[in-house]
């Protein structure tokens, strides 16, 4: 029966919670660890055995496991307690017959008669030796229970602590009533989700300690301030119930809002690496304003640029970005998307910086792109990467950047690395009354050179090590930890070489799908018309729906649009410009809209003025008609028919009108005036020689 009870294990009986002390040769030594007068007892064999038949003897947890593991420094007043506690009961602890109670009592006044202490003090301490486990700690002294911690004391109702320096203000006890006027006054104030905004962007809480006991003083006084001469909670009486009731992390929560706590003050219970296998596996692509302001070939300020950045999670590695002028958007994003996943070979050449192309190793398709919630990334054109790679788009919640450390760390790399070095660096204070500087009559550098610094800062963050960077423990220890090895070993030994991706067509695929219009063999998007080669080019007008075909378009130039290839094929077909449109030929989309607004509003502009002067003409028009119909009324009212007819078809009359109008248009000079009596003579023989020849107007 002795290999089914262990020494100090504590099992529960039918009369009590025991430990099993030692055996003898008469049995079983136990000792009920609950009584406070309790010593060792001896059960039988045939006892023992009795209660494991019926089942009345079980094992249980032992209340005073924890004592063992206590750990004090060896000069600690506790060790020293404790060892001499020790060295007081050990003649009764270490006797073999300790269980006998006759010998128990005269090893006990033993020790009293040679004055080392009383029979109390003995007994007590060598039952709780027993009780608590046969071990040194148990002998520790209970110092951490006294004081009832976390018990509330009362002294009727005074306040605890010592009186108030100050005569006449008077504290009050900390009551249930007020308590609940503290609860409502925190909640009212520090928890009520108030916050205003710093120059930096962070949330900071509109109240503090001393705004909320004030407001705990007007709820507790009632309005009536003079309540308060008498006596009133002091304010170290309102912090220790708020330090007390509300947890850290609730009350830093308040401080600047969840958002912050959870990108900042949160306790973080994984790393990024721990789930990714190796290089590929997810790639970070994020933007923001360049801290360098731009200018233009003659050094003319222009602007920040808006800088693209593709970092890969598990290496840390810069594997593409992008610098340009142009505000965030989907057409950027794809641009970064391409020299992320392309050789950099041609990138490098564009720049002007070949020779630093075998610098850069990192290409191929990664099994994800991982986004923030930005306009660019949450739109249905990004999701063609999951259709036609197969791979898959993540983005993290909003105000969540803790969730892609990397990636926004990888701004202030870059930062760090060129803004010593560059004019025009914008400070992150903008108001010069803060300290900040942000005077754009400094941007000096023009994108392409900014483009170069970058380039350079990207290869020397690549090959600089990374001192946090947390490996597996298949990672080399004598390799060091660069973005570039690590991107070579994992590539050799975690995921393999990635997916190649050809760039017109990787390129291609990525760019937004539209819809454009077929009117007489002509494609249409946003008002402007392409020619495609596979039409019949023929204009003939169709009475039926116009047909929609998917366009793809280059935003950097509105020279050409792409068809979409069909099933089955694979190449994109070039639209290009209409010559009706061919002012707009190499401008980008964003100035193509501009100026088709600027010409609606010029054409709507023109068409009002054009109406305002068609009702002037009208309304003029019409007084002229009246008052010619007058005029012909009064001469002519009067005459028959044939009279009125009278001058019909007379060339001579003709023209006499018609001089008129040349006189308006002749020079000055030839306006002379006729004589009446030439003209009659005129007149005179023009009529006679209608019987001989006909006049050239016949």
């Amino acid at each position: 029966m002795s290999d089914l009870i262990c020494i100090n294990a504590v099992y529960s009986r039918e009369s009590g919670i025991f430990r099993y002390l030692a055996d003898t040769d008469e049995g079983y030594i136990f000792i009920d660890i609950v009584d406070n007068n309790a010593m060792p007892k001896l059960v039988t064999f045939e006892e023992l055995d009795d209660e494991v038949l019926t089942g009345t003897i079980t094992e249980v947890k032992d209340p005073w496991q924890h004592l063992r593991s206590r750990h004090f420094q060896p000069d600690h007043d506790y060790i020293i307690l404790r060892d001499k506690n020790y060295a007081l009961i050990k003649p009764l602890i270490t006797h073999p017959n300790f269980y006998s109670r006759n010998i128990r009592g005269s090893i006990t006044n033993i020790l009293v008669e040679t004055g080392t202490a009383s029979k109390s003090t003995i007994y007590r301490y060598a039952r709780r030796y027993w009780q608590r486990g046969q071990s040194k700690n148990a002998l520790l002294p209970d110092y951490n229970n006294c004081g009832g911690k976390g018990t509330k004391k009362t002294r009727g109702d005074k306040s605890l602590g010592r009186p108030n320096e100050t005569a006449g203000l008077n504290g009050v006890e900390l009551s249930p009533e007020l308590e609940s006027l503290m609860h409502s006054a925190v909640l009212d104030t520090i928890l009520s989700g108030r916050y205003r905004i710093d120059l930096k962007g962070t949330k900071k809480n509109l109240f503090d300690i001393e705004k909320a006991y004030i407001e705990l003083l007007l709820r507790y006084c009632e309005g009536d301030t003079i309540k308060l001469d008498d006596k009133k909670p002091s304010k170290a009486l309102f912090s220790r119930y708020y330090y007390e009731k509300f947890t850290p992390e609730r009350r830093a929560q308040a401080k600047h809002g969840t958002k912050h706590f959870n990108a900042n003050n949160r306790v973080l219970t994984s790393t990024v690496r721990e789930n990714l296998i190796g290089p590929g596996q997810s790639v970070i692509i994020d933007s923001t304003p360049l801290e360098i302001g731009a200018a233009n070939e003659d050094r003319f300020p222009l602007g920040r640029p808006t800088l693209y950045a593709a970092t890969d999670e598990f290496s840390s590695a810069i594997v593409g970005f992008l610098l340009v002028l142009t505000p965030p958007s989907y057409f950027n994003a794809v641009n970064c998307m391409t020299v992320a996943v392309c050789s950099k070979q041609e990138f490098c050449r564009n720049i002007g910086l070949e020779k630093y192309a075998g610098d850069w190793i990192m290409e191929g398709i990664p099994q994800a792109f991982f986004c923030d919630l930005g306009p660019e990334f949450k739109r249905q054109p990004i999701e063609q990467f999951v259709t036609v790679y197969h791979r898959s788009i993540k983005n993290s919640g909003a105000g969540q950047p803790d969730k892609r450390g990397i990636g926004e760390k990888v701004f202030d790399r870059i930062h760090g690395q060129i803004n010593h070095k560059c004019p025009g660096v914008v400070s992150e204070y903008l108001p010069k009354k803060a300290g900040g500087k942000n005077s754009q009559a400094e941007y000096t550098l023009c994108l392409e050179e900014l483009n170069k610094l970058l380039l350079k800062a990207v290869i020397t963050l690549n090959n600089k090590p990374l001192k946090d960077w947390d490996g597996d423990a298949d990672f080399p220890s004598d390799l060091k930890k660069t973005p570039n090895n690590i991107w070579k070993w994992g590539i050799a030994n975690r995921t393999g070489l990635l997916q190649h991706a050809e760039r017109n067509h990787f390129w291609f695929s990525m760019l937004k799908r539209e819809e454009a219009t077929v009117s007489n063999d002509l494609l249409k998007i946003d008002q402007i018309q392409y020619s495609c080669p596979t039409l019949a080019g023929i204009r003939i007008k169709k009475y039926h729906s116009r047909k929609k075909v998917t366009v793809v378009r280059d935003m950097d130039d509105a020279s050409a649009i792409y068809l979409v290839p069909g099933e089955g094929k694979s190449d994109y077909i070039r639209c290009e410009l209409s010559p009706h449109f061919r002012r707009y030929k190499g401008m980008p989309w964003a100035d193509v809209l501009v100026e088709l607004k600027k010409a609606k509003d010029a054409h709507n502009k023109g068409m009002h003025t054009y109406y305002k002067n068609s009702v002037d003409y009208l309304f003029e028009s019409k007084n002229m008609v009246v008052q010619v119909n007058q005029d012909k009324k009064e001469k002519l009212g009067s005459l028959s028919k044939s009279e009125k007819l009278l001058y019909l078809g007379n060339k001579s009359k003709q023209r006499s009108e018609s001089s008129k109008i040349y006189r308006a248009i002749k020079p000055e000079e030839l306006h002379g005036e006729r004589n009446v009596t030439e003209q009659v003579k005129t007149d005179s023989v023009a009529l006679s020689k209608t019987q001989f020849f006909m006049d050239d107007e016949d």
